[in-house]
This record gives structure tokens, C-alpha cells and sequence, in this order.
């Protein structure tokens, strides 16, 4: 995965297949600007495949709230081929996952 570590407006994620593919997302960012300042610097992550999860937390210093855990689906197309769409499909288990 190459990440525009700046502020991209959910746009800066390229879940990237292979070598090649992340060759090219570096060049959109770093070649084509694509991100602009977002785009400056990168972050390079080993792909994992499989369920993700997000649990956020509200604090005020000195305590912390959990909200509830949530999901994403992270790409679109039949067989995840496609991009990764800004806010798709969230969604959420009524049970706490173990």
C-alpha cells in the first residue's frame, strides 16, 4: 500500500497488487502531483488481506470512550479489483467483535 501521508481527503490510498503497481502510485505522487502537498511524503505498508476493523475513542485527558467498532468494504468490483472509494458501504456488527 502507498499512502499520501499528508491530509488527502480520503483520496491518497493505493492498495497496490504488486511492485509495479506501487512504482506507479509513487509516481502519480511524487511525478504527477497528484495529491499535491498531500502527496509530498508517503507512507509504504505491506498489503494484508482479510477483515479490518476501526475502533475510535473519545478522550478529554483524562478518560476514554469507545465508540462502536466498525467496517469497511475497501474496494470495489467483483473479486476487490478495483480503487478504494471514499466512505463505501460502512458498516457494523451489533455484537463486539472478540
Amino acid at each position: 500500500m502507498v499512502k499520501a501521508d499528508g491530509l488527502a481527503l480520503g483520496k491518497g490510498v493505493a492498495v497496490c497488487a504488486d511492485v509495479a503497481e506501487a512504482e506507479r502510485a509513487l509516481d502519480e505522487c511524487f511525478g504527477e502531483l497528484r495529491f499535491g502537498d498531500a502527496g509530498r511524503q508517503v507512507v509504504v505498508e505491506e498489503l494484508l488481506t482479510g477483515p479490518e476493523m476501526s475502533v475510535f475513542g473519545l478522550s478529554d485527558g483524562r478518560s476514554v470512550r469507545t465508540l462502536v467498532p466498525a467496517r469497511d468494504h475497501k474496494r470495489i468490483f467483483d473479486g476487490d479489483r478495483g480503487p478504494t472509494p471514499v466512505a463505501w458501504g460502512r458498516w457494523r456488527h451489533r455484537r463486539t467483535p472478540p
